[in-house]
């Protein structure tokens, strides 16, 4: 099962707030460049306006782009989270899960060595939240009587 970041259009709006920055970070790089500013203040303010450019727009990309992403991958034997732009996916075997608990908000997994993950209900339909949380359910169920077995 394959769970898309839900289309939000506060994804479009803070991608829209870096696209803004990024211009005006061309501009203010523009007029420096123009105004023989570089030297001095100019001579090191350019390199910085020229990274915070950079990374403004590759966070636009982002957020225009990340209803097309995957926000979890989940199969039988392990769960994917997609924890942003920097940071790899966080894969979950799902043999570790030791309790599911959910809120409005969020549903929280204890994996056996007593970490928490969180998963955002906001980031996915109330639909795909409810057929989540049963799985789980479900998956922290047989990997309970699985050990019992034993």
């Amino acid at each position: 099962m394959k769970v898309k970041f839900l289309n939000l259009r506060l994804w479009i709006a803070v991608g829209s707030g870096w696209l803004l920055v990024g211009i005006l970070m061309f501009v203010l790089l523009i007029y420096f460049l123009q105004n023989d500013i570089v030297r001095g203040f100019g001579l090191w303010i350019s390199p910085i306006l020229l990274l915070i450019m950079i990374a403004s727009a590759m966070l636009t990309g982002f957020y225009y782009r990340i209803s097309r992403k995957n926000y979890l991958i989940i199969d039988d034997s392990s769960i994917s989270v997609y924890r942003g732009p920097i940071l790899s996916r966080q894969t979950i075997n799902t043999l570790d899960i030791n309790e599911v608990y959910t809120n409005e908000r969020q549903i929280i997994i204890y994996l056996n060595d007593r970490k928490k993950i969180k998963l955002g209900k906001s980031f996915m339909s109330a639909n795909e939240a409810s057929q989540i949380e049963k799985m789980l359910k479900k998956t922290v169920n047989k990997s309970k009587n699985h050990l019992t077995q034993k």
